[in-house]
């Protein structure tokens, strides 16, 4: 009933006068006649906040959660507008939020809601501004704070996720797989193309070493036939791979080999050396090799010579005939 009143800052009174709107007066001190004027309300000046939760589906039938602020504030040029117009302002934006939400979250898939937040917020605030500014609140900005599915969608999501990583892992891990298996099967082939290079020379060295013992034998004893000193040499590769067999037996653990053999022929000793140099990989040093007394004279013939399967290989020593020959 006073004549006076005050208004907060921030803030605007409305002022009726005999139940009809007289005037809006800002913040201070302020008049009014006691009897035929009332201060019927105020108004916020300041920019407002209110938080608004929707419940809705998605594109592919997945029920979320949106979490929306939406921050407005009294335009200066329509406040009688902001407070005759509508009596409950933030139900009013409440409402816009949820409608508009409504209609733009079943468009997307619950993926691209998380990249479309920003282009949701800005259809929520389009909306709002075209409902609301005719009404006098005009609408700051609109926040999309969370989306938020179910826990078994989230928890279904995170799965998708993780496997996802694990098949680029093990797809990873099999290219790495494939490029050192690839690189070993090249150096595997390489290794045994240079063993096969190696093994020709090894082979062309021996036929040289075997030719050359072979003409300085039948030049330092005349006579004596060819076959007869290429079964002796022969047969003394055969002894140096029995003994470098018979080594390397020992060393994995004393196995012993036996190999089936008839001294008195020759030619089957070399047929035997024949298919074994062919199949195999003998080593051998050089040895020692004494022939007995053969059948036409009574002498003896000692030959030393290398194994071409040796480091020397390649070197055969010449013949040496013994004393007792003649």
């Amino acid at each position: 009933m006073g004549c006076c009143f005050s208004v907060s800052q921030a803030e605007v009174a409305f002022v009726e006068r005999w139940g009809e709107f007289n005037r809006i007066c800002e913040a201070g001190l302020n008049f009014k006649w006691p009897i035929s004027e009332q201060v019927v309300g105020s108004l916020d000046t300041r920019i407002q906040q209110t938080w608004i939760n929707v419940d809705t589906k998605s594109r592919d039938n997945v029920f979320v959660r949106v979490s929306a602020a939406a921050q407005y504030r009294i335009v200066d040029d329509m406040r009688f507008e902001a407070m005759y117009r509508l009596s409950n302002p933030t139900e009013a934006i409440r409402a816009a939020t949820v409608n508009a939400l409504r209609s733009f979250v079943p468009t997307l898939a619950i993926d691209e809601l998380f990249l479309e937040k920003d282009r949701m917020a800005q259809a929520v605030r389009d909306a709002l501004t075209e409902s609301m500014m005719r009404n006098g609140y005009q609408i700051i900005n609109v926040l999309v704070v969370d989306i938020a599915p179910n826990n078994d969608v989230k928890h279904a999501m995170n799965n998708i996720n993780t496997q996802e990583r694990l098949r680029i892992a093990a797809m990873a891990q099999a290219d790495a797989k494939k490029v050192t298996e690839i690189m070993a099967a090249e150096a595997d082939a390489e290794r045994k193309r240079l063993q096969g290079v190696g093994f020709a020379m090894k082979r062309q060295e021996l036929i040289l070493g075997l030719r050359g013992s072979l003409v300085d034998f039948t030049e330092s004893v005349p006579g004596v036939d060819t076959h007869e000193v290429l079964n002796l040499l022969l047969l003394g590769q055969h002894f140096d791979a029995m003994i470098k067999a018979g080594e390397r037996a020992e060393e994995a653990g004393g196995a012993e080999i036996l190999i089936p053999l008839d001294p008195a022929s020759v030619k089957h000793i070399k047929s035997q050396l024949r298919s074994g140099l062919c199949e195999r990989r003998p080593g051998a040093a050089a040895r020692l090799v004494r022939d007995e007394a053969d059948e036409a004279g009574g002498g003896s013939m000692v030959g030393v010579f290398s194994s071409p399967y040796d480091s020397d290989a390649g070197e055969i020593q010449r013949l040496i005939t013994d004393d007792h020959a003649e």
